[in-house]
């Protein structure tokens, strides 16, 4: 038998990309996400 369980606003849980935490207190904790950055080869003429 599985069971699962799921934590939420568990600030010691954030562990992964675009998580979020927001305590009693009015502060917000974030786990941001991966940023990507293009790059672009532009013809000099």
């Amino acid at each position: 038998m599985l069971i699962q369980t799921i934590f939420e606003n568990y600030l010691a849980a954030l562990d992964a990309p675009g998580e979020w935490f927001l305590d009693r207190d009015g502060w917000l904790y974030y786990y941001p996400r991966a940023v990507t950055i293009k790059r672009y080869k532009y013809p000099m003429t």
